[in-house]
């Protein structure tokens, strides 16, 4: 080849870097009841792409891994020993402030509309996992977090 002549790569254009892949979103569900948070977590698993779900039955260990780590989204039940859902939404409310994650509560009984405005959505158990599947949809549609349903 003569001096300053372009490899055949160049002459096909710049080359680009991949795109880096957007991490996983993550989710936390909080139920005392380890047969919910499995229930839960794996159809999350099943019906999104690219999420990092992450179980708790202890809300205490749940709150702390939230503030080391806040995720786009947490869902909690309302009845669980020693916190109760609105008890914990208003703690990660006042301590994450603007970075607090959406929240959806989960909940066996109706609860007064003063319980539920700490909270982005509402679901009494038992609950058809396609609402559920459409309210993670919308309340991650506006974050920068890319969620998609499996095909």
């Amino acid at each position: 080849r003569a001096e300053g002549s372009l490899s055949r790569d160049a002459e096909e254009g710049p080359l680009q870097a991949p795109q880096p892949k957007s991490p996983p979103v993550r989710i936390v569900v909080i139920d005392d009841n380890l047969a919910s948070v499995r229930g839960l977590t794996e159809c999350i698993r099943v019906w999104f792409e690219d999420v990092d779900v992450r179980g708790f039955v202890d809300p205490h260990r749940a709150y702390d891994a939230i503030l080391l780590n806040p995720p786009a989204l947490v869902f909690m039940d309302q009845q669980m020993p020693r916190c109760t859902g609105v008890e914990l939404a208003q703690m990660l409310r006042e301590r994450l402030s603007s970075d607090c994650p959406r929240l959806v509560l989960v909940s066996g009984s109706d609860l007064p509309r003063a319980h539920l405005k700490s909270f982005d959505a509402y679901f009494r158990k038992p609950f058809q996992f396609a609402a559920v599947a459409e309210a993670v949809e919308r309340l991650l549609a506006t974050s920068s977090s890319g969620i998609r349903r499996v095909p």
